[in-house]
Formats: C-alpha cells, structure tokens, sequence
C-alpha cells in the first residue's frame, strides 16, 4: 500500500474519531442542561428531536440554544404554545409546543394530574383543537399625520405579499402602511399619488393576496409594485357580482371541479353566488357558466346587515365570520359534512360598542386613537 492511501486512511480515521468526540461531547453538554423530574410542579418533556430555544415567543426571535429529546424543563411561564423554561447551564428562553398539527413536547403529571395545556396539545395533534374565540391581538404604534379614526377600510397583504397592505380614508385616499418599518417621511404610511378618489377593496375570486380598488364612480383598479397596472381589472365576473351586489366575498374554489364562488348579503339575508369558468375558443376569451344563486343562512332576528368586510360581517349588535358552523362536529365524526354559514365571535362582539373598524386582521377602537391592533398568531 502506498504512502498516500496510508496517510489518507489515517487522516479519515482522525476525522471520524473527532466527529464522534463532538457528537459525544454535544450529548453530554445537552444531559446537563435538563432540569430534574418534580412531581409537584408543571414541566413538560421534549418529545422530539430538538427544539429552538428563543429570546422570545416568536419565531423571528433570535435562536439563544436548543432542547432535545427526553429533557424535561419547569415550566415558567406560557405565552400560547409558546413555553419560557430556564436549563441548568443557564439559558433561559422560550420554546414552542406545537406547530402544525404536531406536538414537540408533552406536559407531565403534577401531583398525580395530567395539566389542562395537554388536552389542548393532544386535540391540536388530532387536528381537533378550533378555537375561533381566543384571538390574540398585537399593538402597533400609529405614528402617523392620518387618525385612525379617518380610516375607512384596510386591505391586508396576504401571505404571498404581492400588494402592499392598504387602507382607504373616509375621505377616499388611498394609502400603504407598514407593520413593520416606518416610511421615508418617518411615518407607518403614506399616500399613493392619484387623483381618483376610492370607495372600497375587493379581494379578486382566485386568490386572497390580490385586491382590485374600487373608485367612487364605479371604477377598477389594481396597484402592485408602487403603480397602478391592468392586471384582471376587467374580469367580467367580478364586475358582474360587484356591481350587482356590492357587499360581497369572493373566492376560488379549485380542485378537479373550479368554481368562482361568492357570497353576498341582501335583506339580512346570505347568498352563495357559484359560477364557472371556462375558455371559449371561438371567441377566444374566459366566460362564465351560472351553477347557483341561493340563500345559505340568515342573520339573526333581532339585527340587521352593517357592513361586510372580507369574511367579516358586522350586524349592528355583533360581529360573525363567513365560515364553517358545525366545526366541531366535524372534526369529531367522520360522516358530518360541513355547513358554511355565519359563526359569532362572541368574544369581539363583547367590546362591539368600543370598536369602531374591524376585519379580522385589524381592529381599531373608539377610544385609542394612538394603537392600532393587529391579529397576531404568536407561531
């Protein structure tokens, strides 16, 4: 054997003998860091791999070290999912329990009973947990010369971010703001540079990140990338359910079958508008093929129809979300089709007289001109 393949073979051996040594000596400095078993006091045990631990309960906080699995930690405080635990070499920082559906720790008995935050766990694992009541909302400092009070609707940016967020005054200015970093002009917004004076937004049938504004005299328009641009602006079936019905929510539903389905409120009364639609190749352009127009559910006796905005439909006593009634029956039993209808959120319609906009992701009140609230998951 030559020299090299010699020198080769012992230089691998060094190098996997110090890998193991690393991992060996990783393992060790990680059973040092798990406090002891209490059986009197709430802690919760790693049931995967590892876990983050963070500076706070987010996860765009900063990474400070990691738990692994079989640790278990006292439980200091709890921020949702999230759990702030202190190790025995002395990182104190917060760790998150579940995320998507699955759960990365369990929490142990404690004087002989299993703690309440793991059913909600163990229902959250089995995609059981749905709690449309327990919304949590973050304030944003409004650093602005425009009151919140001035504010007569807010479109949010959606998850793909392709239009800013954007909110119109009661005046019909049309504005972008940020919740994140102020503008040039050392403000949370400023105002696109247009003439036309807006009425309100309408979210496009196919997809919720994209919005068309619509103007005072009935007009569309559409602003991506700090312009405003012709993009699905002239889409006939928009035009068709904004014009005939004004207070509506529309969105594409996919699949092998597609429909363009929207819903509306006439006379206390909400409609579920489906069309279809398909290319024509004789006239070379999209049509729409009419599938139905029905009631689906009924506001309440009692209350009447303020406004709709997004799914968000304010009565004048309450505040409902267009969405799934007999939820909990459904993640229950297997053959319980679901119902689509209004769901009550009790919770906002007790502050129902101290708030003055909301939309679900926004909520800005009578009395707090100085914050405006944004719809915060802490994941």
């Amino acid at each position: 054997m030559s020299k090299k393949k010699i020198l080769f073979i012992l230089l691998f051996v060094v190098l996997c003998l110090a890998f193991v040594g690393i991992l060996l000596l990783q393992k060790t400095n990680n059973q040092k860091q798990s406090n002891d078993r209490k059986l009197d006091e709430k802690q919760v045990e790693v049931i995967t791999d590892f876990i983050n631990i963070r500076e706070n309960s987010s996860t765009s906080s900063n990474i400070i070290g990691k738990v692994f699995k079989n640790e278990i930690y006292d439980v200091i405080e709890e921020n949702d999912l999230w759990i702030k635990i202190h190790t025995s070499n002395n990182i104190t920082g917060w760790i998150i329990s579940s995320y998507n559906n699955t759960s990365y720790v369990k929490f142990l008995e404690v004087n002989g009973q299993i703690p309440d935050e793991q059913e909600k766990l163990d229902k959250i694992a089995k995609n059981e947990y749905l709690d449309l009541n327990s919304i949590k909302y973050t304030k944003l400092k409004w650093k602005s010369d425009i009151p919140l009070a001035d504010i007569k609707c807010i479109k949010d940016n959606g998850m793909m971010d392709i239009q800013p967020k954007m909110f119109i005054t009661t005046s019909g200015e049309l504005y972008e703001f940020s919740t994140d970093k102020i503008y040039s002009n050392e403000q949370v917004c400023k105002k696109i540079d247009t003439d036309v004076t807006f009425d309100r937004f309408s979210l496009f049938a196919n997809d919720r990140d994209l919005s068309i504004i619509i103007s005072t005299d009935n007009q569309y328009y559409y602003y991506k990338d700090g312009e405003f641009q012709d993009y699905f602006i002239n889409d006939n079936s928009i035009r068709k359910i904004n014009e005939e019905h004004p207070n509506n929510y529309g969105y594409y539903h996919g699949g092998a079958t597609s429909y363009d389905i929207y819903y509306y409120i006439e006379n206390n009364n909400i409609y579920e508008y489906k069309i279809k639609p398909y290319y024509d190749p004789y006239s070379q352009s999209l049509k729409h093929e009419f599938i139905s127009d029905g009631i689906i559910d009924t506001i309440q006796d009692g209350e009447e129809f303020v406004s709709l905005d997004g799914r968000i439909i304010k009565t004048n006593k309450a505040f409902y979300k267009l969405g799934i009634k007999n939820q909990e029956e459904c993640n229950k039993y297997e053959d319980v089709e679901p119902i689509f209808g209004l769901v009550k959120l009790d919770k906002i319609s007790e502050d129902y007289n101290k708030i003055k906009y909301f939309n679900g992701n926004y909520i800005i009140y009578n009395d707090d001109p100085e914050n405006l609230y944004i719809y915060s998951q802490h994941f």
